[in-house]
């Protein structure tokens, strides 16, 4: 099944390791690649044979800037402190990857006739880490299945009386069928 961009999410970590949204995202693209080092030799019969080599990894994204937007003040002294920033490229249906970045490029829009934007990039240091939806935290607060809707939601207590102005705490957990192979 097709995937949409809309369920991807960036997000950096504060200080005290909590994971903050960038505010105001509009695109996102991860960069993977690898070098090549050209192993070509005679045996090889006119055609070209490389092995991988390092590899890096960044994170370009855009979007509006938002007033008062707690993750791109962090972002905006990351980059003029020269500080490593531990990013997450996260997906809620589907892979996750997160690690260590350098933000090295950061420009900001303003448009006389439309509103602010910002676009950065940021460059991994060292390998990032890939993890799957169902063994990850996926950026929206749930705690897995594999994808698929929940076949049945129980709420506790299964019964309330309450009043006008009351408030009652309830506890919903989402049950995912098993699929016969």
């Amino acid at each position: 099944m097709p995937r949409t961009g809309v369920d991807v999410l960036i997000a950096i970590e504060d200080e005290d390791g909590d994971k903050k949204f960038i505010g105001g995202q509009r695109e996102a693209t991860l960069n993977r690649e690898k070098e090549e080092i050209d192993a070509t030799h005679k045996l090889t019969a006119g055609w070209a044979y490389n092995l991988a080599g390092q590899g890096s990894w960044s994170i370009e994204m855009d979007g509006v800037m938002l007033e008062d937007d707690e993750s791109l003040e962090l972002l905006d002294d990351a980059f003029e402190n020269d500080e490593t920033i531990h990013v997450h490229w996260t997906n809620k249906s589907g892979t996750n990857y997160e690690g260590d970045a350098i933000l090295t490029d950061y420009p900001i829009e303003a448009p006389m006739d439309d509103v602010m934007t910002y676009s950065m990039t940021f460059n991994g240091q060292g390998k990032y880490t890939k993890t799957r939806r169902s063994d990850s935290d996926n950026g929206d607060g749930g705690d897995g299945g594999d994808g698929e809707s929940p076949t049945e939601i129980e709420v506790s207590p299964s019964s309330v009386s309450m009043t006008v102005g009351d408030t009652q705490s309830l506890t919903a957990t989402a049950i995912y069928s098993e699929e016969d192979d």
